[in-house]
């Protein structure tokens, strides 16, 4: 028995040091210990039939039916042939297998039985399906837990392959090369439901597995980042619920119904929503998603201020002006759509579109449809971005809208990540997290949504409205020290490394 178990425990090792190469997957575990179980019932009948062979008196045990005998014998023999081999192409030797053959051969060669017995008695049938049930669960520990994408590509081969009943465990093992080649090629990799499926499966192991390394570093993140994050977070929601009251209290009024307090009350609207986005970045650790984000806002907080500092004409203008914008991106549509497989633009659609777009530019004149030319020429002649900001005065956080803007248009200065300490840009190319950098982000968003803010609650202010705006003034001169206090803390530290 000892010798029977000891072949099987080194057939089994040798399974489970291969398995342990790749990524835990259920598919080769199954594929393999089925492969293990038909070796080891296949065995078993081999045993038998060995026994069977070795004896003097098979002749007269059997009698007339010695020919028969040799016939059933000859189309087991050549089916665990396939199980010895690792073969799972035809109907794999289980146990069910096994009680079925040793049924039939006692009922019909009576004379066998004992040997049968006997060989049963040597292995201890009973013992064996415990051991192959203690194996069923050991498998289930092979492979490796960690991923990467060369290994997550090797073990979905293999899968495939397995699925596909390409061929023999052994052979797996033993072609590898020869297997990536098979799987790789066109035809196959499109036509196999089982691969995509496949890597579906692993694909959702890999997200659950990244969601928790996650989880752990923004909760790392917020523990450190908690106060100036929690002062943000106040400072939306302060501004949040003080622009829905002033702006209730404006809209209430129908004679205080005009385009400029709609467009401002829009506008500080759409800067609340992209600095909540701000934060749920600077949360999870993208301190230059969260700085482009900023962008954005800022681009907002300038528009408001002049919207504001200027008559109701201006603001008009900035309204209608969503119809060149429409126009300009129906155009671009039209001229794309069959190349990107869409169906095309309704034509009467896109006249309206083009007749709104001609009304407006002939009621303004002015080069209404170049850009920014809702901007009137007579108050800013170059009618650009940049003197918008001068125009208000907002321009301090010029140095920040240009580094964000080489991120955003992917000039090679856009290369450098907040995220990397100086003394790492040139060492580390981070693509994912890191709890280094948000002081920038979390400084200029509560600065610019603090304008927006400005902006809206100045629109026929009073008591409650300027106390508001001192209260959120308070938090956005919080912010910044206690910032750059736990960014400095961080360049102080030794060894540190704030990615994942």
């Amino acid at each position: 028995m000892a010798v029977f178990y000891d072949g099987l425990n080194k057939v089994f090792k040798g399974v489970a040091d291969f398995l342990d190469c790749y990524s835990r997957s259920e598919i080769l575990q199954n594929y393999f210990f089925e492969g293990f179980e038909s070796f080891a019932y296949s065995n078993l009948i081999n045993k038998f039939f060995l026994e069977v062979k070795d004896r003097d008196d098979l002749d007269e045990v059997l009698g007339d039916k010695i020919e028969l005998f040799r016939l059933e014998s000859g189309k087991v023999q050549q089916e665990i042939k396939l199980g010895l081999f690792f073969s799972l192409k035809e109907a794999q030797i289980h146990e069910d297998y096994y009680t079925s053959f040793r049924d039939d051969f006692k009922a019909e060669f009576p004379g066998l039985a004992e040997t049968m017995e006997m060989v049963e008695a040597g292995v201890d049938k009973n013992h064996l399906k415990r051991y192959l049930h203690q194996k069923r669960r050991e498998i289930k520990n092979t492979g490796k837990l960690d991923h990467n994408f060369d290994l997550f590509m090797l073990t979905t081969a293999l899968e495939a392959y397995a699925l596909e009943g390409m061929g023999t465990p052994h052979e797996m093992a033993e072609n590898i090369t020869g297997i990536m080649e098979i799987v790789s090629m066109k035809d196959v990799v499109e036509s196999s439901e089982d691969l995509f499926k496949s890597m579906e499966r692993r694909s959702r192991t890999i997200i659950r597995d990244q969601r928790r390394i996650q989880e752990t570093f923004e909760d790392s993140l917020y523990k450190r980042w908690r106060e100036p994050l929690d002062l943000l977070e106040s400072l939306i929601r302060i501004s949040m619920e003080a622009g829905e009251v002033h702006a209730n209290k404006i809209l209430s009024c129908e004679e205080n119904k005009s385009p400029k307090n709609d467009a401002i009350i829009r506008i500080h609207a759409r800067s609340l929503q992209i600095a909540s986005e701000v934060l749920v970045l600077l949360k999870s650790g993208y301190a230059d998603g969260a700085n482009a984000r900023w962008r954005s806002l800022h681009e907002l907080a300038v528009t408001a201020f002049f919207l504001f500092e200027n008559d109701e004409k201006v603001s008009k203008r900035y309204m209608d002006y969503v119809a060149i914008e429409k126009f300009k991106e129906a155009r671009e549509y039209k001229n794309q759509c069959e190349k990107l497989g869409y169906p095309p633009l309704d034509e009467q659609k896109f006249e309206k579109l083009k007749m709104e777009k001609e009304r407006l530019c002939e009621l303004y004149d002015d080069n209404f449809h170049w850009s920014y030319g809702w901007i009137p020429s007579d108050i800013l002649p170059k009618r650009s971005f940049k003197d918008l900001e001068e125009y208000v005065n907002l321009n301090t956080l010029r140095p920040f809208y240009k580094f964000s803007s080489a991120s955003i248009h992917g000039s090679p200065r856009g290369l450098y990540r907040l995220g990397l300490m100086d003394d790492y840009q040139e060492k580390v190319l981070l693509c994912g997290t890191s709890d280094y950098g948000l002081a920038d982000p979390l400084e200029t968003t509560a600065i610019s949504l603090f304008y927006a803010t400005l902006c809206l609650l100045n629109l026929e202010p009073d008591y409650e409205s300027i106390f508001q705006l001192q209260l959120m003034k308070s938090f956005v001169d919080r912010i910044r020290p206690l910032a750059v206090e736990i960014q400095r803390e961080l360049e102080n530290m030794s060894h540190y490394k704030p990615w994942i």
